[in-house]
């Protein structure tokens, strides 16, 4: 999230990069390859994946990837539910003191890189593409 004077923005973690939507104008960004400043520039794709705050992000089926627009009548009329975790099966943990390690009873263990090891934990603009 961000919140700027136009409002506020959002995107989701996507494999190897942010997305807003889902599907594949955002493959190249899940892949870690590709022309996404061209996808952008063409208006395809939202820059750097942000867009419009809409209350909910979404996790691709089968998947840890994410976006925050989605089709969802569509998706119930084909029978394709998003997975969704309601707000109260949400727990909030601030990192800072466990990436500072003055966390001692923390058990934090990551299967992919601690978010405190990546760019974008120093610069929340960061993407990959």
């Amino acid at each position: 999230m961000r919140i700027g004077p136009h409002g506020a923005q959002a995107r989701a973690g996507s494999h190897h990069g942010y997305n807003y939507e889902g599907g594949p104008r955002n493959w190249f960004s899940d892949a870690d390859w590709g022309p996404n400043e061209a996808v952008e520039d063409l208006g395809l794709r939202e820059n750097k994946g942000w867009g419009p705050e809409t209350g909910t992000t979404w996790v691709s089926g089968g998947s840890h990837a994410g976006h925050v627009k989605d089709d969802v009548a569509a998706r119930i009329i084909r029978g394709d539910y998003p997975r969704a975790t309601p707000p109260d099966g949400l727990t909030l943990i601030p990192l800072e003191p466990i990436a500072a390690g003055e966390d001692e009873g923390s058990d934090a263990e990551f299967a992919i890189t601690a978010p405190w090891l990546k760019e974008v934990w120093r610069d929340p603009e960061f993407d990959t593409g």
